[in-house]
């Protein structure tokens, strides 16, 4: 592949990301981390500046995203996200499904 094709095919992909990361679920925008907190063995949240977009649960604490710290995938999107709030930095969520309490579930976490 010479180096002009191999440029445009890293342009069409690089465009289409934030597309895909859009489609596929994801905030789409960068989110600010704004609190964290761990309220039973099976029971983390984590709230964003800003609500990522809009979810099928209907919580009146629906800013709460819920992560299960029991899982590995769990501690570490927890270790992420201490890591980002005291850095500053900020987050693109992946939001998916309503706990049983009625809250969304963070189902996936990317660094910008």
């Amino acid at each position: 592949m010479n180096k002009a094709k191999l440029f445009r095919f890293l342009v069409v992909i690089f465009l289409l990301i934030p597309f895909h990361t859009s489609a596929g679920g994801w905030s789409g925008s960068p989110l600010g981390i704004s609190q964290f907190l761990v309220e039973a063995d099976n029971r983390a949240y984590v709230v964003f500046s800003s609500i990522p977009f809009p979810n099928e649960c209907s919580s009146p604490s629906d800013k709460y995203h819920r992560i299960d710290p029991s899982t590995p995938k769990g501690k570490t999107m927890i270790s992420m996200i201490l890591a980002f709030k005291v850095s500053g930095k900020s987050v693109t969520a992946l939001v998916g499904g309503c706990d049983d309490w009625n809250r969304p579930i963070l189902k996936g976490l990317s660094v910008n």
